[in-house]
C-alpha cells in the first residue's frame, strides 16, 4: 500500500537579547503554530459512494526543524458493503508544499475490534526518507526532492500507485479501518523564501463499490486520479480476501 517561520535573522531582536535567546523566542512560537494540526476519521459507504474532507488545520510558525504534533487519521467502511477508496492530501494558502514535508508516517489496517490487523504495521517514511516493508521505494523518492525529503510536494507529484499522483487507495470490509500516522516538519535546509507563511492542509477521500462500472465512474470524477478505475478491481479484491 499510501505557515511556516523560516528564519530566526529576521525576528525583530530587543537590544541586549543574545542570539539564543531569540532562537528560544521563534522555537516557541512554532509550537503554536505547530499545535494546530487534528486527527479525525473519514467515513466511507459504498452504497453512498461520493467524497468525504477531513479538515487537518494548518501549519505555521515554525523554523527549519521544527515538526509538527502526531496525527492519527482512520478511514473507515462504516457502511454494509465492501468499499474501494482512493485519497489524498490537499493542502490550500501559501505555497508550502516544497518546504513542508513528512518526517515520519506509518499504516495499519485494523479489523472491527481496532487491535488486529490484515497486514503487518508498516512504518514507512522515517526522518524524512523510507522506512519499513518498503522503504526503498520511499528513500528514491526523497532522493528526487531538493531537500532530500519527502515534501508534500514531492508526495502530491511524485508518489503514486497507479491511481495519480499522491493518490493513496486502498479496499476495506464493512467495519474495517486504514489508520495513518503522521507527523509532518519544516525540511531543515529550507531557506527565507518561505518566511512568515502559512499553509491549510486536509485530506479527501473517495469511495464506491468494487466493480468495473462504479470504479470508472468514480476516477472520472476527479481530476486528480489517473483512469480507468476498473484497473484496480483485481487489487481491491485481494486486499478484501486479506481481510
Amino acid at each position: 500500500m499510501k505557515k511556516i517561520l523560516l528564519s530566526a535573522m529576521l525576528v525583530a531582536v530587543v537590544a541586549g537579547a543574545t542570539i539564543m535567546a531569540t532562537r528560544a523566542y521563534f522555537t516557541s512560537q512554532s509550537v503554536l503554530g505547530a499545535s494546530l494540526l487534528t486527527s479525525g476519521t473519514l467515513d466511507i459507504n459504498a452504497t453512498q459512494g461520493g467524497s468525504s474532507v477531513l479538515n487537518l488545520g494548518s501549519v505555521g510558525n515554525m523554523a527549519p526543524g521544527d515538526v509538527t504534533n502526531e496525527v492519527v487519521m482512520d478511514i473507515k467502511n462504516d457502511g454494509s458493503l465492501n468499499a474501494g477508496w482512493v485519497g489524498y492530501f490537499q493542502t490550500g494558502g501559501d505555497e508550502l508544499e516544497g518546504a513542508v514535508y513528512i518526517k515520519e508516517a506509518q499504516m495499519e489496517f485494523l479489523k472491527p475490534d481496532g487491535a488486529t490487523t490484515w497486514e503487518p504495521l508498516d512504518h514507512f517514511i522515517s526522518n524524512g526518507v523510507g522506512s519499513g516493508l518498503y522503504g526503498a521505494y520511499y528513500t528514491a523518492l526523497a532522493a528526487t526532492d531538493p531537500y532530500g525529503v519527502i515534501t508534500l510536494k514531492t508526495w502530491n507529484t511524485d508518489n503514486a500507485m497507479g491511481a495519480g499522483g499522491g493518490v493513496q487507495m486502498g479496499a476495506l470490509k464493512p467495519n474495517h479501518s486504514y489508520r495513518m500516522t503522521f507527523t509532518l516538519g519544516f525540511a531543515p535546509l529550507a531557506g527565507n523564501t518561505y518566511q512568515g507563511k502559512t499553509m491549510s492542509i486536509a485530506y479527501k477521500v473517495l469511495s464506491t463499490q468494487i466493480n468495473g462500472d462504479a470504479l470508472d465512474s468514480l476516477f472520472l470524477s476527479d481530476p486528480r486520479l489517473n483512469p480507468p478505475g476498473h484497473n484496480h478491481v483485481t487489487w481491491m479484491n485481494q486486499q478484501i480476501a486479506k481481510q
